[in-house]
């Protein structure tokens, strides 16, 4: 195997278990994730599919928890920005 090609196969294998890594990191704050929208505290179904399609989640990296936007908070947040 030549050097270029062992280098190769590292890196992959690195990137690999940083993904794995990330995932995982982000499964973990599923079990903390809020049942009411951060601005305006209406609240969240999980069941229902209207609402997981139309809420918005963000994830901040520099902190361990998930932010639940409902639409109209949403909307209003970005029409301000």
């Amino acid at each position: 195997m030549t050097f270029k090609r062992k280098l190769k196969r590292k890196q992959a294998v690195k990137k690999k278990k940083q993904i794995k890594k990330d995932m995982n990191q982000k499964m973990s704050l599923l079990d903390t994730f809020p049942v009411n929208c951060l601005i305006c505290n209406s609240s969240f179904d999980k069941s229902n599919k209207e609402q997981i399609n139309t809420w918005h989640m963000v994830i901040p990296e520099e902190k361990n928890k998930i932010n639940l936007y409902c639409p109209t908070c949403w909307e209003k947040q970005s029409s301000e920005i």
